[in-house]
C-alpha cells in the first residue's frame, strides 16, 4: 500500500530545490538539457535543429570536448558548450573551433552566467544566454506533458529568475553579472573592440575591460615594459606591465607615475596615485571616481558618456607617454 503522505507531495518542488543548489554546475545543466533536447523540440526553438523529430542527444561528445551533441543516425551535426557560471577560455574555444570544422558541423554556446558576455562571440555562432534558453523552454513546457513536461516547467520557472537579473537596471544589479552588462555595453560606445575577461590575484577576482593601448616606450631602459590602461572593477587604471627585474619595474612604474601626474596637471584630467606594488601588471596610479557612477543614467549606460570616457582615459594615457623619458642607468 503506498503512503499517502509520498503520494501528495509533489515532485516539481524538489526538482526547485536541486536546481536552486545546483544552479551554477554545469552538469545540472547538462543533464537537464540532454532530456529536453532528446524528448522534446526545443533544439527546434532554439534554432539548432530543423529535422521534424528530435535529435540524438550525444553526452560528452569528443572525449568531453563539448558538453552536448545532437545528433541524427549516431552522426553529430550539432557540438554544444554549457557555461553555468563561467565563461569560456580562450583556448577551449580555440579547440572547439578546430574539431567543429574538422567535422564539418554547427557550434553552439548556452551560456547562462557572467560569460556570455565575457564570451569572444563570433559571426555565425550561436550564442543563447539565460533569457533565449527561457523563452525557448518555456515554450516547450506548455505544451509537453507527464515527467518531462514536470521538468520543462521546472527549468522555465527558474530560468525566469536568471533572465529577469539579466534585464534590470544596472545600478540594481551590484554582482558580476551587471558589471559585466555594464561593461559590454561601454565597449559598444568606444570607437575600439574590446570585450570583458576575468583575471584572479590574491585579492579575488577582477574584471577587466582593456582597450588595447598597449605601448612599448622606443626609450632606454623601457626595452622589457609597456605601459596601457583599462578598467579595472568600474576604475580607470593606468599601469606598466614589466617583464624584467623587479627594482627596474618599479622604476619603470615611477616614471610613468609622474608623467601621469604632471599630465593631469596640464590636461586637467583628475588623478590620483595608488599604493606601490611589484608585479608584472604593476598600477600607476587611477581616475579618482568608480566611473560607472557617472555613465550609468537611469538603470543604462549612455553611450556619449561612455566615449566620453574612453577620450578622455586616452587623452591622458597619451600626454603622459609623451612625457616618458629614458629610465635611468641600473
Amino acid at each position: 500500500m503506498t503512503d499517502p503522505v509520498l503520494e501528495d507531495t509533489d515532485p516539481a518542488s524538489g526538482l526547485e530545490l536541486l536546481l536552486d543548489r545546483g544552479w551554477g554546475q554545469e552538469v545540472v545543466h547538462r543533464l537537464v538539457l540532454r532530456e529536453l533536447l532528446g524528448s522534446t523540440d526545443l533544439a527546434t526553438r532554439l534554432g539548432l535543429w530543423s529535422d521534424p523529430h528530435p535529435p540524438q542527444v550525444m553526452y560528452q561528445p569528443l572525449h568531453g570536448l563539448f558538453d552536448l551533441g545532437l545528433a541524427e543516425d549516431d552522426r553529430v551535426r550539432v557540438l554544444i558548450e554549457i557555461k553555468a557560471s563561467t565563461g569560456v577560455a580562450e583556448g577551449q574555444r580555440r579547440r572547439q573551433q578546430v574539431a567543429a570544422e574538422d567535422l564539418g558541423v554547427v557550434r553552439a554556446y548556452l551560456l547562462l552566467g557572467v560569460g556570455f558576455w565575457a564570451a569572444h562571440q563570433e559571426t555565425g555562432i550561436p550564442y543563447i544566454g539565460a533569457p533565449g534558453l527561457h523563452v525557448a523552454v518555456e515554450s516547450v513546457a506548455r505544451e509537453a506533458d507527464g515527467a518531462v513536461g514536470d521538468l520543462a516547467r521546472t527549468y522555465a520557472r527558474r530560468l525566469a529568475r536568471e533572465a529577469a537579473a539579466w534585464t534590470r537596471g544596472l545600478d540594481q544589479d551590484e554582482g558580476a553579472t551587471g558589471l559585466l552588462r555594464t561593461y559590454t555595453d561601454i565597449a559598444a560606445a568606444w570607437p575600439v573592440e574590446a570585450r570583458p575577461f576575468r583575471v584572479t590575484n590574491r585579492a579575488g577576482p577582477d574584471w577587466i575591460l582593456n582597450p588595447d593601448a598597449w605601448t612599448a616606450p622606443e626609450l632606454r631602459g623601457w626595452e622589457q615594459g609597456r605601459v596601457y590602461w583599462e578598467l579595472v572593477n568600474g576604475r580607470v587604471r593606468y599601469k606598466v606591465e614589466w617583464r624584467g627585474a623587479e627594482a627596474r619595474g618599479l622604476q619603470a612604474r615611477e616614471a610613468f607615475r609622474q608623467a601621469l601626474e604632471a599630465s593631469s596637471t596640464e590636461t586637467g584630467i583628475p588623478f590620483r596615485t595608488t599604493r606601490r606594488r611589484a608585479g608584472r601588471g604593476i598600477t600607476a596610479g587611477e581616475f579618482p571616481e568608480d566611473v560607472l557612477a557617472t555613465i550609468v543614467v537611469n538603470g543604462r549606460v549612455d553611450p556619449a558618456l561612455a566615449r566620453d570616457l574612453y577620450e578622455e582615459a586616452t587623452r591622458l594615457f597619451q600626454h603622459a607617454v609623451s612625457r616618458l623619458g629614458p629610465l635611468p642607468d641600473e
